[in-house]
């Protein structure tokens, strides 16, 4: 379309406008997965016949995305090797994949049914997807220009700069209207399920927070009066408060200790299961449940406490009196 065959000057004028700080194009920007392809790889093993990932880039797409190389070097305009698609950079998931190195895979050869290919560059691992998905071993070609703009710009005045690159696409393409998505905003869509399951086990949570202790209050109280008498017997006697308080509550600090240790083995288990659905996982420490456990173990103490302390409190003569 009109966009594509005026790429150069588009690019060269987005460039000149304060805030665009790097552009590149690609067929398949980050949140989409990258096209297959069979591939005919010498490994220390042997040839090996690879169904690998490929993404087709410009020499600006490292900068713009910040992908760092791990040796060689990237594409080049200058270069003919580069623009007649004979070098390729590839991944370190790629590397391992195959049994190079990182220092040796430079040089290496790898070949399909319309290439025949050097690597010139190895690039850090780096996700094209949600960490749902593991990094794929990924071969990198060289196109230019190719399907999608990618704009890196700067954060002070995003609304200005935006108007700034519509203004600037009107001018040089015109015909075709401009459609843009922010990367961030993409790749938390891929997010967006994570989100609305925390935010109703976090909502179903609170809520059952919430009836335990107003059952254990209600428990509390009707406790604290079948004993009203008892507690003021006890305080003639020459029971402390404190020792009253330790006496009433014992009994549902130890309910909630059982409820603690009950619930800890089941949470890990639905935890982890959870963590499944991820290429990669943080891993289950024991205060991830400890301290949880202890603000319900506080929450249900407090729940209880006032009414017994004000029970402990009283006056013993008023207790004695209590029908």
């Amino acid at each position: 379309d009109e966009a594509y065959r005026r790429f150069v000057p588009l690019k060269q004028a987005l460039l000149q406008q304060d805030g665009v700080q790097q552009i590149a194009t690609t067929r398949y920007p980050p949140g989409k997965k990258p096209e297959i392809n069979s591939f005919h790889v010498a490994g220390p093993d042997g040839t090996q016949d690879r169904i690998l990932q490929q993404l087709w880039v410009d020499h600006d797409f490292l900068a713009t995305l910040d992908v760092q190389l791990a040796s060689g070097r990237n594409f080049s305009a200058r270069d003919p090797e580069d623009t007649t698609r004979a070098g390729v950079l590839v991944n370190e998931a790629l590397v391992k994949l195959i049994g190079w190195t990182v220092d040796n895979a430079v040089g290496q050869r790898l070949s399909s049914e319309e290439w025949q290919d050097e690597v010139i560059g190895v690039v850090r691992d780096f996700h094209m997807l949600s960490l749902h998905d593991v990094i794929e071993p990924l071969v990198i070609r060289y196109s230019i220009p190719d399907d999608y703009m990618l704009l890196r710009i700067s954060s002070r005045d995003v609304e200005q700069t935006l108007a700034g690159v519509h203004r600037t696409w009107n001018e040089v393409v015109g015909k075709t209207a401009l459609d843009y998505q922010f990367l961030d905003r993409q790749f938390q869509q891929q997010y967006e399920k994570d989100e609305k399951r925390g935010t109703l086990f976090a909502g179903f949570s609170a809520l059952t927070v919430l009836i335990a202790c107003l059952g254990l209050f209600g428990l509390a109280s009707y406790t604290v009066s079948q004993r009203t008498k008892e507690i003021g017997i006890r305080k003639v006697l020459g029971a402390s408060v404190f020792g009253l308080l330790v006496l009433l509550i014992r009994n549902y600090a130890r309910l909630a200790v059982i409820a603690v240790l009950i619930a800890v083995p089941v949470a890990n288990y639905f935890v982890a299961e959870w963590l499944t659905n991820f290429a990669y996982q943080t891993e289950l420490r024991w205060w991830f449940f400890a301290l949880p456990g202890g603000v319900i173990l506080l929450v249900a103490l407090l729940s209880v406490g006032q009414q017994t302390l004000k029970a402990a409190r009283r006056n013993p003569v008023d207790s004695l009196r209590y029908e």
